[in-house]
Parts: structure tokens; C-alpha cells; sequence
């Protein structure tokens, strides 16, 4: 993500999704929390799953969508951690980024659920627009939605 990509944003017409965003690397996470709130987003951050499941138990009414970076040492990574939050939330969002090919069973997910997948390196329009993609970032209704069959890539 490049830090000189431009944001542009817009007066919030209702509330802010709010997003739960999962990367081990602490300067591309604090990154992308300075982009998401200043698009407008209400922002948990993680930095693995230990952190995440924590946020997401205290938080999960509130959050629309999780952003989780694929591998997140100390644990197993999205591998664990999805399938825990869909237990959770079922109709929770999903974008999983990572700079190597998805398992079968992390792209069966993102499959079944309509979950979009942002390889690294990317920049920060892309970020955007994929979340655009999932329904922007205003929760309009009961829940805001972009979801649809099948899987996003940017």
C-alpha cells in the first residue's frame, strides 16, 4: 500500500461500518487504520488472532466486516480464525489479503460466502474500492451488504 495514494472522502450520510482489520505487520496495520478512518470507517485493529477473537467477542454487533491478513503468527491464521467469526457473526463480511495463493479451503470460504481477496502488495485505492465493492462504507438499513456469489479479487 502506498501512503501517497490520494483518499477522498465524503460527508457520512448514516452510520460508519465499521471494519476489524487483522495483520501482523504493525506499520501496514496502523497504515490502513489512518486510511480506513479517514474514509469514513469505524476501525478495530488486530494485530493476530489472539487480539482479533478478543475485539470481535467485545465487538461483534458492531463490526460489518473483517479484513484479515491470511498468515498472522503466533497462530494459524485465517485459517482458524474465519471459520470462528462466521460462527459467530454468519453474515460478517470478509476480505482476506496475502501476498501468496489462498488454500482450497480459505477460497471454498470466500466462495460459499461471496468474501473478496486483495493480493499484497496493493494500494490504498485498491483497499478502497474493494471495500467499496462490499457495500461501501456506510451501514444504510439493518446492515449494509455488497455480497453476492462468488469471490472478489483486486
Amino acid at each position: 500500500m502506498n501512503p501517497t495514494d490520494t483518499v477522498h472522502q465524503s460527508a457520512p450520510e448514516s452510520a460508519p461500518r465499521s471494519v476489524l482489520i487483522v495483520d501482523d505487520e504493525e506499520p501496514l496495520l496502523r497504515l490502513m487504520v489512518r486510511l480506513l478512518e479517514r474514509a469514513g470507517y469505524q476501525v478495530w485493529a488486530a494485530k493476530d488472532g489472539t487480539e482479533a477473537r478478543a475485539l470481535f467477542r467485545e465487538h461483534a454487533a458492531e463490526i460489518d466486516l473483517a479484513f484479515i491478513d491470511v498468515m498472522h503468527p503466533p497462530d494459524a491464521g485465517a485459517e482458524d480464525l474465519l471459520p470462528e467469526l462466521l460462527e459467530q457473526k454468519p453474515g460478517l463480511d470478509v476480505i482476506l489479503t496475502s501476498g501468496d495463493v489462498l488454500s482450497p479451503s480459505l477460497e471454498e470460504i470466500l466462495n460459499r460466502i461471496g468474501g473478496g481477496f486483495l493480493r499484497k502488495p496493493f494500494a490504498s485505492k485498491a483497499l478502497l474500492r474493494i471495500l467499496d465493492e462490499m457495500g461501501g462504507n456506510q451501514v444504510s438499513g439493518s446492515k449494509a451488504t455488497g455480497r453476492a456469489a462468488g469471490r472478489r479479487v483486486v
